[in-house]
């Protein structure tokens, strides 16, 4: 009997990890699922044998580094390498503690490069293997109040491009995923891990309150989808002998995100404070 490959996939415990850990169980995978809640892992691993589960908080480089030394001691290569773990923190760049913005950029960045790093050996000795980064349209675009976050999905844009270079040559495919709004727990968290924005400088509200009526003026939630179809885009990559450097999925991705990529600096800055009510705003 053939030995079922192994998949990796970080933030397993909600959303779109939970969505891929089942995902790949189902298609034949053994997978091992890294996340902080211990609660939610247990009941995660109890729906196959073939989901193992790790506590991992990857805004701790020393758990990441323990994490790693085990993937270098397993008997098989990780075949799929799902990056998703990440958040979000909102504020004006004036305002987010800077302490904040590190440990966003532990998980979101350094985490993620380290695990990458950890599984690499592997693939390439098997001269075969897939990474998928879980960007977001935040990768190529950005929003005020919003620029801590699109920073770190730049950086993972940059990440790729160069890594996709890299190892394609021993058949390695890297992927980014650029997802719009998605009906997760990740706003929740946005608003629990952004406490300043209750005390912002009365100067910034007009800004906050701009920025804010127009993310919820182009996100209808009635046309919000669930991370199944983030997970369904994975599979469906998977299957493909020549996949695309990069896919979109959800809300935003068919208008802004190609209306970011079409113009230059100048005039995307214009288009933004257009559309937010930025331009004729003066405090």
């Amino acid at each position: 009997m053939q030995a079922k490959p192994l998949a990796l996939v970080t933030g397993a415990t909600s959303g779109i990890g939970k969505e891929t850990v089942h995902s790949l169980a189902q298609k034949g995978y053994e997978v091992m699922a890294l996340g902080r809640r211990r609660d939610r892992l247990g009941s995660l691993a109890s729906l196959s044998k073939d989901i193992t589960t790790h506590v991992l908080d990857q805004s701790k480089p020393e758990e990441v580094e323990e994490l790693c030394c085990k993937i270098k001691s397993l008997e098989k290569p990780i075949s799929v390498l799902v990056n998703n773990a990440g958040y979000s923190v909102r504020g004006v760049v004036e305002e987010v503690p800077l302490d904040a913005v590190r440990r966003m950029y532990e998980v979101n960045c350094f985490s993620l490069i380290r695990l990458t790093q950890a599984c690499l050996p592997g693939m390439r000795k098997a001269r075969s293997g897939w990474i998928f980064n879980l960007s977001s349209i935040s990768g190529k675009l950005t929003f005020p109040a919003n620029g801590f976050y699109s920073s770190t999905k730049h950086a993972l844009e940059a990440i790729t491009d160069a890594l996709r270079a890299e190892v394609a040559p021993f058949g390695i495919k890297v992927v980014a995923i650029r997802p719009g709004p998605i009906a997760t727990e990740f706003g929740q968290v946005v608003g629990a891990l952004s406490p300043w924005l209750a005390d912002s400088d009365e100067a910034y509200k007009p800004v906050h309150e701009k920025a804010m009526g127009f993310l919820k003026q182009v996100t209808d939630p009635a046309s919000i989808p669930g991370p199944r179809v983030v997970s369904d885009l994975i599979m469906e990559v998977l299957a493909k002998k020549d996949p695309k450097p990069a896919y979109a999925v959800g809300p935003m991705t068919g208008d802004l995100l190609p209306s970011r990529l079409e113009k230059d600096d100048a005039a995307w800055c214009s288009y933004l404070c257009g559309e937010i009510g930025l331009d004729k705003l003066k405090i």
